[in-house]
C-alpha cells in the first residue's frame, strides 16, 4: 500500500491509511490536551493559593474553597464516562481516538475551574 508524506499507509479503506492517520491524530490530540490540562492545573493551584491567602484565618469560607477544589479534582473521573461510552463501554480504549475525548473533557473542566477561580480572585481583590 502506498505511503503519504508522513510515512503513513494511504488507502481507500478504514482498515488502512485513514484509520492509521486518525489514530495518529488522536494520539497527538490526546497528548496536546494532556499537556494543556497539566498547565491549567498548575495555574489553578496558584490561583487557589492566592485566594486562600485572602481568606481570614478561621473563616469558614476557607473550608468551602477547599471543598470546591476537592470536588473539581473528584469530578475528573466522570470524564471516563464520555470516553468509555464512545468505546463501547470498554475501560481500556488505548490505541483509539477515545483517550483524546477523555483529555479534552478534563481540559474543559479545568478551564471552567480556571474561570471560576480567576473571577473569585478578582472579587477577593475588590
Amino acid at each position: 500500500m502506498p505511503r503519504d508524506d508522513f510515512g503513513l499507509r494511504c488507502g481507500p479503506s478504514l482498515d488502512g491509511g485513514l484509520l492509521e492517520l486518525w489514530l495518529s491524530f488522536s494520539s497527538f490530540a490526546s497528548s496536546s490536551f494532556s499537556r494543556l490540562q497539566a498547565d491549567m492545573v498548575e495555574e489553578n493551584k496558584l490561583l487557589y493559593r492566592k485566594i486562600r491567602s485572602k481568606i481570614p484565618a478561621g473563616n469558614r469560607h476557607a473550608e468551602v474553597l477547599d471543598a470546591y477544589m476537592a470536588a473539581q479534582d473528584d469530578g475528573v473521573k466522570f470524564c471516563q464516562l464520555q470516553r468509555d461510552a464512545g468505546a463501547g463501554w470498554e475501560t481500556n480504549p488505548d490505541g483509539s481516538m477515545y483517550p483524546a475525548l477523555y483529555q479534552e473533557c478534563v481540559f474543559d473542566l479545568r478551564k471552567v475551574q480556571n474561570k471560576f477561580l480567576t473571577d473569585l480572585l478578582t472579587m477577593a481583590n475588590w
